[in-house]
């Protein structure tokens, strides 16, 4: 696992007794490249059998859609569990201020408006807990390449290699949306309830 020789076709095939091929490997610089490099051997060696990676590396595809399950379901139960964080705390915080939104009421205030300043205030909490959260991310992955962890050597191998997380801004992104929605939406349904209560009743809730 430690070391590769390299040696030209001429003396490869002397030492093998053949003087043929049996198959050639095509590296690109970048995986994005490998579509663009496969329609351009089809093209110009059309009596060759072309064959990309992903179909080679046919335990690739199923290790890849087994961590997508995974951390698909991981991903489900984390939104949910978020989703039942904040509607119960954004619920207390319009239980606890239920005399607050009668007072205002009785003032004049529309139920929108009232509505709409929980969930202001839902959608600031949850933009706040993002940009830390993206934060504290980044940092982890920065942190992590200076520590040099080394992981477990993988199946097949006897060197372990370090552990680096590469910090996407995309992903970063749509979690962040994701996060905002579920708390603005949690906002919306926990206002409702004090919203609509009558002002009277809202006056003297304990």
């Amino acid at each position: 696992d430690k070391r590769q020789v390299f040696v030209s076709l001429t003396s490869a095939q002397f030492l093998l007794d053949a003087d043929r091929v049996s198959y050639l490997s095509i590296f690109a610089y970048d995986t994005g490249d490998s579509p663009t490099l496969l329609n351009q051997f089809q093209a110009r060696y059309e009596s060759l059998q072309v064959t990309p990676w992903w179909i080679r590396a046919f335990f690739y595809e199923k290790v890849k859609d087994l961590y997508d399950r995974i951390f698909g379901v991981m991903g489900a139960i984390m939104a949910i569990v978020i989703y039942i964080a904040l509607f119960n705390t954004l619920a207390m915080s319009v239980t606890e201020r239920t005399r607050e939104i009668g007072m205002l009421g009785a003032l004049g205030a529309a139920p929108g408006e009232l509505t709409l300043n929980f969930i202001l205030e839902g959608f600031l909490l949850a933009l706040t807990g993002a940009v830390i959260g993206c934060l504290l991310a980044g940092l982890t992955s920065l942190g992590l390449l200076f520590l040099d962890i080394q992981m477990p050597p993988p199946p097949g191998r006897s060197v372990g290699y370090p552990l680096h997380i590469t910090f996407s801004a995309t992903l970063a992104l749509v979690v962040s949306l994701a996060t905002i929605s579920i708390c603005v939406a949690a906002s919306w349904i926990a206002a409702r309830k004090g919203v609509n209560k009558p002002i009277t009743e809202a006056l003297v809730y304990v």
